[in-house]
């Protein structure tokens, strides 16, 4: 994994909502971006930061980050007691009740 100063480049965008990589909050619809090319150890990726991150400085900025980890902690044990529990309906099933919806 690169250990390296990860720097965020200004840019534009032509609108979308996106998800940001710190602090993991969607962005509103903007014409600005900040982002970084970055190779993780699985692949190409994009660090993308929100307004509010930038807002936030680089004094707060390992905070959000913590707390967006802490989140994901909380989402992975949440996922991980989900396993062997779940009963699925069958696709076939699926499929039945959109056919049934769509005839309403």
């Amino acid at each position: 994994m690169n250990t390296g100063m990860i720097k965020i480049e200004l840019g534009n965008v032509m609108g979308f909502r996106q998800r940001c990589t710190l602090c993991g909050s969607m962005t509103e619809k903007c014409e600005v971006q900040a982002t970084a090319h970055v190779t993780a150890d699985f692949g190409p990726c994009i660090i993308r930061v929100c307004p509010e991150c930038i807002k936030a400085g680089p004094d707060m900025i390992e905070w959000r980050i913590r707390k967006a980890i802490a989140s994901h902690e909380s989402w992975i044990a949440f996922l991980q007691s989900l396993i062997g529990r779940v009963e699925l309906p069958t696709f076939a099933e699926w499929q039945a009740h959109g056919k049934m919806l769509s005839h309403q």
